[in-house]
């Protein structure tokens, strides 16, 4: 048994997410990252006291933790993702960026970041 995503997208068969004490899902880290195949992350390391940027319509809900802004992008999206991130950087917005495959990690937020103590809310 681990907490730690990151090791268990590397060494386990099977998984279960549990939220809350509640089962959210089961199965492959491969299985439970499905929904997000067509999508892509788009991390960008902000400059120490900048605020969040207005982030473009193609781009998903941020996720901002301290100067590190993530956000979900279409694959098709991929060159202005990085066009965008590109201009962060030259304007000293950003220090850099990385563009890269979901992570179990992303699946787990997906899966989780809409539950409330009842269950999954009725807007979600």
């Amino acid at each position: 048994m681990t907490h730690n995503v990151l090791e268990a997208e590397k060494s386990v068969d099977r998984l279960a997410v549990i939220h809350k004490g509640r089962l959210v899902a089961e199965g492959t880290p491969s299985s439970l990252k499905a929904a997000d195949r067509s999508q892509l992350r788009l991390h960008v390391m902000l400059a120490p006291g900048t605020d969040t940027p207005a982030l473009p319509p193609w781009a998903g809900p941020p996720v901002r933790v301290g100067n590190n802004l993530v956000t979900t992008i279409a694959e098709a999206d991929a060159s202005v993702g990085i066009a965008w991130a590109m201009a962060l950087t030259d304007a000293g917005v950003a220090e850099e960026y990385a563009l890269g495959a979901m992570t179990l990690e992303d699946a787990y937020i997906r899966l989780t970041s809409h539950m409330s103590d009842d269950g999954p809310d009725e807007d979600a």
